[in-house]
């Protein structure tokens, strides 16, 4: 299984919308191991969760 993906704080449903969003659009990336995570957002984090923040 692979960590759940927030971009700019929405859940996406797929970890390969990652591939499709331009580098020069990221402003930063976090991951946040399991069980951090599901402390965060609650159940089905326990592969973690990949936050990214896009330049505005």
């Amino acid at each position: 299984m692979y960590p759940v993906v927030h971009i700019d704080g929405i859940r996406q449903t797929e970890i390969e919308v990652l591939t499709s969003l331009p580098a020069r659009e990221v402003g930063e990336i976090e991951y946040l191991p399991g069980r951090e995570a599901t402390t965060r957002f609650g159940t089905g984090y326990s592969n973690g969760a990949i936050l990214v923040r896009t330049r505005r």
